[in-house]
């Protein structure tokens, strides 16, 4: 839905319009569809919400599916009275000083006793792809294990699987497990840790999505355990 500022994405199914999100940032956590993909998603309709002249599904998770669907091709165009939701600034990569988090204070360093901690990085379905929202919890885990002389950095890549609206699962490539290894791996061996020092498992088991909260199945685990 093209509007006097930034875009609304928008998703169509069964003749319904449904609000998705803007353009904006790199930084933001919402990145929006491709044309010509479909995809897939996840969340919640508000009953009685409208934005961009479409009902409202929020929170909301976007994955773009790989195969090619001519038909997701449609803009729609200005029209008065369809405004985007409040937003902090214009789409485009550069901050501009405008972001809350470049106003952010760096976060203290830990202090002793340190303890075991979880981060945890989301990942759209069936991709290996990680942008800045991912990168950034994967150099707050790698930080941490700095600090803390990580005794052992335990990752657990796990696979996703969705419970769609129609009753059909979608379970997430081998392949695309894979690749988020070999990712993984390269990442933290990069960052300097050792070999003794990094576990990565991955889990191929084909699970079940209930429909409710699937995308949390993919999410991949990274725990940091202090050295002693």
């Amino acid at each position: 839905q093209d509007t006097y500022s930034v875009p609304c994405w928008l998703g169509s199914f069964e003749g319904q319009n449904y609000y998705l999100g803007i353009t904006q940032d790199i930084g933001s956590s919402f990145h929006p569809p491709q044309l010509k993909h479909k995809v897939l998603v996840e969340g919640r309709i508000l009953a009685g919400e409208s934005l961009c002249g479409a009902q409202v599904i929020h929170p909301v998770k976007i994955s773009v599916l790989p195969e090619l669907s001519p038909e997701c091709n449609t803009i729609l165009p200005q029209m008065t009275g369809i405004e985007p939701p409040p937003h902090v600034r214009g789409p485009g990569p550069s901050n501009r000083g405008l972001e809350p988090r470049e106003r952010a204070e760096a976060p203290l360093a830990p202090k002793a006793p340190f303890q075991a901690k979880t981060f945890t990085v989301p990942f759209t379905f069936d991709s290996p792809y990680m942008v800045g929202r991912q990168t950034g919890i994967i150099d707050q885990a790698i930080r941490y294990a700095e600090q803390v002389d990580a005794e052992l950095i335990e990752v657990t890549i796990n696979r996703g699987a969705n419970l769609l609206s129609d009753g059909t699962h979608m379970i997430e490539s081998s392949m695309v497990i894979d690749e988020r290894f070999r990712r993984f791996n390269t990442i933290f061996k990069e960052a300097g840790f050792r070999e003794d020092q990094i576990s990565i498992r991955a889990d191929y088991t084909e699970g079940r999505g209930s429909g409710v909260n699937d995308d949390q199945l993919r999410n991949v685990d990274i725990t940091v355990y202090p050295g002693n």
